[in-house]
């Protein structure tokens, strides 16, 4: 059964990491949508970049868990080539995303805050993880700035509160 959901309730829903998510290969837009908008030319993650823009061009979502085409995965792809030089991309992408909504819901603070604080943890985790360490301020800042509200939110990933708190 098709659920339909208007921008808010799904950008409320992507900075929870509920459905819909950010990916475009999971999507069927209308060409208009991409007046006026594009995909970040050389980035990645351009798809968490982009997808509240494309949102509120839409005004709502429909949802329908039906196949609709085949998706293939290529071992050379670009999303198999992120290294720690691109994780800052990630953390570039959420911002916009998160400054997207906040322009046009200032009422899911929280959630925005969620989101920020995911991404920071994910960027310091596999940053150190792949051996690189280049400056991890940005995301220790980030981290420690939502640290309150996501530690206070009950909406808020369980994950997000552990590496707030590991951290």
């Amino acid at each position: 059964e098709p659920q339909k959901l208007s921008y808010a309730k799904a950008c409320e829903n992507i900075l929870y990491h509920l459905p819909p998510d950010v990916s475009a290969w999971g999507k069927l837009y209308h060409r208009s949508l991409f007046e006026g908008l594009s995909y970040p030319a050389g980035r990645l993650f351009e798809d968490t970049y982009l997808i509240a823009d494309l949102l509120h061009a839409a005004g709502s979502v429909v949802m329908e868990y039906r196949p609709q085409y085949h998706y293939r995965f290529l071992e050379n792809s670009i999303s198999k080539s992120v290294t720690a030089d691109h994780l800052w991309d990630f953390m570039d992408a959420v911002d916009h995303l998160t400054a997207s909504v906040l322009a046009q819901n200032p009422g899911l603070t929280k959630a925005c805050a969620n989101r920020r604080v995911h991404a920071a943890l994910s960027t310091k985790r596999l940053t150190v993880k792949g051996g690189a360490r280049p400056s991890l301020r940005r995301a220790n800042r980030a981290i420690r700035a939502g640290a309150a509200s996501v530690l206070l939110n009950a909406k808020a990933d369980n994950r997000n509160k552990f590496g707030i708190l590991a951290s």
